[in-house]
């Protein structure tokens, strides 16, 4: 492995512990487990979590800028939770672009799921179909538009 190699692995290693930091009230308040089977990945930093075979998959994104909340189903359905978060929030949309580090989107996010998405932290199985229907209802509809608007 050369240096170059070595502050990738570093840095994603920092990410990861940055999450565990901020949304490990998943595991002390709520009674999720951390999920370590997971593939290693020397670009994105990934954490999971797991609860009455439901996962909520942490990961960044966008070269480290951003960070992606899925839910896993079971079933490996997944749905992302910005779709959710802006359901609850008409204004999470808007909150979330003015976000400007990775730092902050993590904070925020983690916030935000800790504030807002009670039907997430209790991890009820009914409610987390209803979740994930919310999330491929959203993002369906975003790619339906996106289609629309490439073919304008």
């Amino acid at each position: 492995m050369n240096d170059s190699d070595n502050k990738l692995k570093e840095k994603v290693e920092a990410n990861r512990e940055l999450i565990r930091q901020e949304f490990g009230f998943l595991t002390t308040e709520y009674g999720y487990l951390e999920d370590f089977n997971l593939t290693e990945d020397n670009i994105y930093s990934q954490v999971l979590y797991a609860k009455n075979n439901w996962r909520i998959s942490i990961t960044t994104i966008s070269y480290d800028r951003r960070l992606s909340l899925r839910l896993l189903s079971p079933k490996e359905q997944s749905g992302f939770l910005d779709y959710y978060f802006s359901f609850l929030d008409k204004n999470y949309d808007r909150n979330i672009k003015s976000v400007s580090t990775l730092d902050k989107d993590i904070k925020y996010k983690s916030n935000f799921l800790r504030t807002n998405a009670q039907a997430i932290l209790v991890a009820n199985p009914l409610q987390l179909n209803e979740v994930l229907d919310i999330t491929i209802n959203g993002h369906n509809i975003w790619i339906k538009e996106n289609n629309l608007k490439q073919n304008d």
